[in-house]
């Protein structure tokens, strides 16, 4: 067994002790602290993954914590919804007779259990665990991946594969492009003709999508998906043509050489997206709150029309997202200051006009 384990991610802290953990048929896990579903699930994941690796049926059942090979000791079951700002951490300490893992939630203690599956090595006593101690937590709160299902549909349990594999990796955001161009692959019930005439028959239905982020919770991961707009948006134009900034109709899929857009000078796209994406009518007051004149605003911002109305629509998604007290577009605050930063700069310095802010997140992630 080497002297040093490769691990991946590097913890954070690694201290070498003497002898190691040998991992047989006898091998227990044992819960002190928090109960948590997600904890019990990813402890049956731990199990079922290292009876694999070592090729021996292991016990599933939860041993006495003064007689057990593993202890897990979490102090809270973390949120009911994930955020980027809690607590990652966790301390394996492994000696030659037993292992202790703590966290401060079920999270850290999910990241732990991929380390020791890690740490697992074949040694002439058999499979064993170096003796050790890790500190460990991330280096970012934010640890994604894109995964671009418009232009290449991916079946669920591709995707599943992929959480299984991020969950390896200690990742906790997938970021779920949902929508552009080539296809819509959510359905839409209160807008039917965007699965129906926009995906050619590759979407996701609800049931799925659920499933789907509650398989990813399950292994600490944030599902944040992406829908294309005001551009890109053929996907949507194709079913509801008198939303685009021009005449149609609209075949599916990309086309060679042909930009499309919604056209933000609408009141009605608006309206539109507050019902897709929302779910309701806007809050009463809203539509005054949020008007402007959409095409005088994009010439004092400078710099193409395009552009400026682009940036004209993203502040007023994240204006009705706000206001109706839901998830806003972005989750990570510093990307949503400075395209802020980015509109208000462009109005006075030649240099920035012209910025374009083309994708809208919408990250109601749970």
């Amino acid at each position: 067994m080497p002297s040093t384990p490769t691990l991946m991610p590097v913890p954070a802290k690694l201290q070498m002790g003497s002898g190691q953990l040998v991992v047989d048929q006898l091998f227990t896990v044992a819960v002190a602290g928090a109960k948590d579903a997600r904890l019990d699930s990813g402890i049956s994941r731990f199990l079922d993954q290292l009876s694999r690796q070592t090729g021996m049926p292991l016990f599933k059942q939860r041993a006495d914590t003064a007689k057990t090979t593993l202890v897990i000791r979490c102090e809270n079951p973390g949120r009911k919804i994930q955020e980027l700002s809690e607590d990652e951490a966790y301390t394996l300490e492994v000696t030659p007779t037993r292992t202790t893992l703590t966290a401060p939630n079920t999270l850290g203690a999910l990241h732990g259990l991929q380390t020791f599956l890690q740490l697992v090595e074949v040694t002439p006593a058999g499979f064993a665990v170096p003796a050790l101690t890790i500190q460990d937590q991330p280096r970012f709160a934010w640890r994604g991946l894109l995964i671009d299902v418009c232009r290449h549909f991916m079946p669920l349990d591709v995707m599943r594969r992929n959480l299984d594999g991020m969950a390896a990796l200690k990742m906790n955001v997938l970021h779920w492009h949902l929508s552009d161009d080539e296809g819509f692959r959510v359905e839409s019930r209160k807008f039917p003709k965007l699965h129906e005439m926009g995906s050619q028959g590759q979407y996701y239905t609800q049931a799925e999508i659920r499933e789907f982020v509650s398989y990813a919770r399950d292994r600490g991961v944030r599902v944040v998906p992406e829908f294309e707009m005001p551009g890109h948006s053929r996907s949507i134009v194709v079913g509801y043509p008198d939303l685009a900034s021009q005449p149609g109709p609209y075949p599916p899929g990309r086309v060679a050489g042909d930009a499309n857009a919604l056209d933000v000078t609408q009141e009605k796209t608006y309206k539109f997206l507050d019902k897709l994406m929302l779910g309701r009518n806007p809050p009463s007051g809203l539509a005054e709150k949020c008007s402007c004149a959409i095409v005088a605003r994009a010439r004092i911002a400078g710099g193409s029309r395009q552009a400026g109305l682009s940036r004209v629509a993203l502040e007023r998604l994240l204006s009705r997202l706000d206001v109706a007290r839901r998830a806003p577009l972005c989750r990570r605050p510093h990307v949503r200051r400075r395209c802020c930063a980015d509109t208000r700069r462009s109005q006075t310095d030649p240099r920035r006009r012209g910025v374009h802010v083309g994708r809208v997140h919408h990250s109601r992630n749970h």
